[in-house]
């Protein structure tokens, strides 16, 4: 990292717009409140600390200005932040709501509440955020640095700490509703919050409800979603499994019945899967929180805490089809049109006469019969979108005792329990074995085989011709159960000792020590048909059954040293120091630590610093999930068309890796532009190795004006990572990797459809491009934060609030392998990366008090982003770029009385629609409705009423 980089960053984000920082001292009504804050990210109880840790919190006043129904929606605007799986993702929501911090990867940094972790979801160990009583949240803690030895190893890039109200004393009742200009994506959120003492103020309990319901916003319903576009022409383009049926096999190559459903013609019409599908994922949840707190005597505190939540999310994509399955198709369908049954003869090799005799043969034992492998793609526009319903449930109960010991010292102890359970639950989706079935028929009515009810399937009609009981033979529900639970037990002392400490300081020396054990496990089953890989149709890969276990038993303790009090230069300078040592049952032992500092120069200015060195061990979906066969954005291969008939190496690369001989030539370009993908768990997976780096200051240079600027590094060595498909393809077919186009192992790693040479096919049939998980990865990242915040007192015209946050990030590497490209994805956006993460993103917000009223205005900056370099000229040049976007939310707040408020927000006042990419040049997940919808505004304007009453 050059200085002058720095320096240039730096002059950046002075002049750029952000949000959501370091608050103003004393800013009053809805002013953020940000500061440095001494409970997240140490143990150490003490009153005089102050962390080396970069440590930011958002409060009450903030989340209740922004108006959000979870707290994903909090978290994903924020600087360092790049979005996860939320309501904003469709095709790929797990029905989950996670964080990502500093672009890491979700599994990567540690969720808590109330400094506790919280029970994982799924395989994967992280945290769904959806479990967060957002309504009972007193503020939320964000530490990006040296949070390993306090936390856990799998703190790499910080923890959320989310903060409930403590000590709460009355009726608190929250309710909002949201709705887009567009009169749709409506959001009816409400809380209550009741508390009170008992026992003569020994003792105090909390319990809160929470609501909310949110509803869909279809992408059909914004004129830039309506139609499926292609990223490489910017056309209107969709699935080649379409109305009328696709045909691809033998030497016909791909084509399409026509228009009158009578001869095959080149493909013409492909299928718009757009309208159906979702920018914002329905969501209901109801959820339940309750904590209590008894002082038993003088010295002995008991606590506890449970919680319940419930949700239920339906996300939607378009109607189901035969797809990219291969079929045994007798040339006696009933159905089958006569010029196309000759057509499809001629493409595999059939004299007429033989076709002919063929056609007039139902009895499978004759030898006439004829039966051809062949791919059709049919789409079920009569029968409706298919459905994947999210059933979550989850709680979890901590109780623990603490208390005071002599010589200034606490202890506490706790233990937790927490179960998370999802039942997903797919329909509409169809079964390749019953349309096989269907496709053997001796007439219109009766199929060669009955059992079942067999109603024959007529694919070779127009649009309509498919018919309620077709579907009905076809169609079955699937059901998945995942499960998970996590318990702990933690045992903390902390406090001083005593009189020791440095001659040159003040303060004395303080450490907290401790012990914690914590167990995992987690399982997943799918009912018999989703176990069977291919069986259902356009369900990606099957879910076989997982289930995995390990559990942790650690020792930790950190210290606080303060070094020199009140010299020439210095106020007060102070080392900390963490160490974590890790006994994991499945990779044996690791250890964590830490080092940093802070240097006070005066009152208003103060250097930190820290450095970390972090094991994370790899999880149970990343140990133990089978491979599994699914689907990944990809817009071309390079085998489909003729550039195989004219290269002779590569023609014999498409052939080793399954295509057909008679195929080349004729081998389609992905479908919808994506492609079959394999990838899965790998049971020798060992510790990935992170050292983390944070070095900044803090300065208030005039009263209510402060300022912070941190530089922050993250290296991870032995990432726990798959390579890229580009990685992969091009491995095998660029030059520059494979110069002599000879068949190496990335080309080993690529399985083709062994009847039409695409890179589609049933999952049980066509592995597609192999991705395996290892610990060759590496990943660096680094950048800068800074925060301000200002007040300005107008006397009798109220008080105007000004604060600021930014993240300028430098770079953001990722390399899956030593022969993978070492690709950085920080500004730029391909399906080789994850979701979009501009370089430079800020907020700001300007807040006016005047007596009874506030009005807000937050500004939200992204800088501009662009295609991945190596790819650049492969798609449309429209496309190619994403210029900076502004977005401008609007809020009011009128405090009617002590107990009632209200607060109008209008969020992206100026009605900014979304950049337009097209549908297939980033991942499926996050490249969406032709734009990346979890990172630009896909909904529009929207409107948000709120109201608070307390009792």
């Amino acid at each position: 990292m050059t200085n002058r980089k720095i320096a240039e960053a730096t002059r950046t984000i002075l002049a750029a717009a952000g949000a959501v920082s370091i608050a103003l001292s004393g800013a009053p009504g809805m002013a953020q409140d940000l500061e440095e804050v001494v409970v997240t990210g140490t143990r150490i109880a003490n009153p005089n600390l102050t962390s080396a840790s970069q440590v930011l919190a958002v409060d009450s006043a903030e989340i209740a200005l922004k108006q959000i129904a979870s707290a994903e929606a909090l978290l994903r605007d924020l600087p360092g932040v790049v979005p996860s799986i939320g309501p904003g993702v469709n095709n790929g929501n797990n029905g989950a709501q996670t964080v990502n911090l500093r672009g890491l990867g979700s599994g990567r940094n540690v969720v808590l509440l109330d400094s506790r972790r919280i029970v994982p979801f799924g395989l994967g160990g992280v945290a769904d955020t959806s479990n967060i009583p957002i309504g009972l949240i007193e503020r939320v803690d964000i530490v990006t640095g040296g949070a390993s030895s306090v936390y856990g190893a799998d703190a790499i890039a910080g923890v959320t700490n989310f903060i409930t109200k403590r000590n709460f004393e009355g009726v608190q009742i929250d309710a909002g509703y949201r709705q887009t200009e567009e009169n749709d994506g409506e959001v009816l959120r409400a809380n209550l919050l009741i508390g009170g003492n008992f026992a003569d103020g020994r003792g105090n309990a909390v319990v809160g409800l929470g609501y909310q319901d949110s509803k869909p916003v279809l992408q059909g319903n914004r004129p830039f979603g309506l139609f499926a576009r292609s990223s490489v022409t910017g056309g209107a383009g969709g699935s080649s499994a379409a109305a009328p049926v696709v045909v691809a096999g033998g030497t016909l190559g791909t084509r399409q019945l026509d228009q009158a459903g009578t001869s095959l013609v080149p493909f013409y019409a492909p299928y718009n899967f757009n309208p159906l599908n979702i920018y914002q994922t329905p969501v209901e949840k109801f959820n339940i929180y309750g904590q209590a707190n008894f002082q038993i005597n003088d010295s002995i505190e008991a606590y506890g805490q449970a919680w319940s939540t419930k949700s239920r999310i339906v996300s939607q994509i378009a109607e189901s089809a035969t797809f990219f399955n291969t079929y045994r198709l007798p040339i006696s369908n009933p159905f089958l049109p006569v010029a196309v049954r000759n057509q499809i003869c001629a493409g595999y090799g059939i004299s007429q006469a033989a076709c002919d005799a063929a056609a007039a043969t139902t009895n499978a034992s004759s030898a006439d019969y004829r039966e051809v492998s062949i791919g059709l793609r049919r789409r079920f526009v009569e029968w409706g979108p298919r459905t994947s319903t999210f059933e979550n449930e989850a709680f979890q109960i901590v109780g623990g005792l603490r208390g005071e010991l002599p010589a200034d010292w606490s202890w506490d102890l706790s233990a937790q329990y927490g179960e998370s359970g999802q039942v997903s639950t797919i329909g509409k989706y169809g079964l390749f074995s019953r349309v096989q079935q269907a496709l053997r028929a001796t007439n219109t009515t009766t199929c060669t085989v009955t059992t079942g009810g067999c109603v024959p399937i007529n694919l070779f009609g127009t649009p309509g011709s498919m018919t309620q009981a077709m579907f009905n033979f076809i169609d079955a529900t699937s059901s998945t159960r995942t499960d998970t639970s996590l318990a702990a037990v933690n045992l903390t002392f902390t406090g001083d000792f005593g009189d020791l400490k440095l001659p040159t300081a003040d303060e004395r020396i303080s450490s907290a020590i401790g012990a914690e054990y914590r167990e995992y496990n987690a399982s997943s089953a799918g009912d018999f048909l989703g176990s069977q890989p291919g069986e259902l149709l356009g369900a990606g890969g099957a879910d076989p059954a997982v289930r995995g276990k390990y559990d942790v038993s650690e020792l930790f303790a950190e210290f606080l040293v303060p070094l020199v009090t009140d010299a020439p230069f210095i106020k007060a300078l102070t080392l900390e120091a963490g160490l974590r040592y890790s006994d994991y049952s499945t990779v044996g032992e690791s250890t964590t630590w830490k080092v940093g500092g802070t240097w006070e120069v005066n009152d208003s200015f103060r250097f930190r610093s820290v450095f970390q060195s972090a094991v994370r061990a790899p999880n149970i979906g990343e140990l133990f999930f089978p491979v599994q066969t699914g689907l990944a954005n990809r817009s071309s291969d390079p085998c489909q068309g003729a550039a195989p008939t004219t290269n002779s190496a590569l023609r014999a690369i498409c052939i080793a890796q399954g295509a057909p001989a008679g195929s080349i030539g004729f081998i389609t370009a992905p479908a919808a532009g994506q492609i079959n993908t394999t990838s899965g768990g790998n049971r020798d997976l060992d510790t990935e190795e992170a050292e983390t780096l944070t070095v900044g200051f803090v300065w208030s240079p005039i009263d209510n004006l402060t300022l912070s600027l941190d530089y922050f590094k993250i290296d991870l060595d032995g990432a726990i990572s798959a390579p890229a498909i580009d990685d992969v393809v091009n491995g095998c077919f660029a030059s520059s990797f494979n110069p002599n186009l000879e068949f190496n192992a990335a080309c080993s790693n690529i399985r083709r459809n062994t009847v039409d040479g695409s890179l589609n096919g049933s999952p049980a049939d066509v592995l597609g491009v192999v991705v395996a998980s290892t610990n060759q990865g590496v990943i660096e990242t680094s950048g800068l934060d800074f925060g301000a915040g200002y007040g300005w007192d107008f006397g009798d015209m109220g008080r105007l609030n000004w604060n600021l946050n930014a993240t300028y990030t430098f770079e953001n590497k990722f390399q899956a392998t030593p022969v993978s490209v070492n690709r950085d994805c920080l500004g730029y956006y391909s399906i080789n990366c994850g979701n979009l993460q501009p370089e430079l993103i800020a907020n700001q917000r300007f807040t006016w008090a005047y007596k009874a009223f506030d009005v807000s205005l937050r500004h939200r900056y992204l800088s501009s982003t662009s295609i991945e370099p190596a790819l650049r000229g492969t798609y449309l040049p429209a496309y190619q770029d994403i210029e900076a976007f502004n977005y401008f939310d609007l809020s009011g707040r009128w405090q009617a009385t002590e107990q009632l408020s209200v607060i109008l927000t209008i969020d992206n006042v100026t009605d900014e629609a979304p950049p337009e990419v097209g549908n297939d040049i980033g991942p499926t997940a996050w490249n969406s409705g032709n734009t990346y919808p979890t990172v630009y505004d896909a909904l529009g304007r929207t409107y948000s009423l709120g109201v608070t009453l307390k009792f």
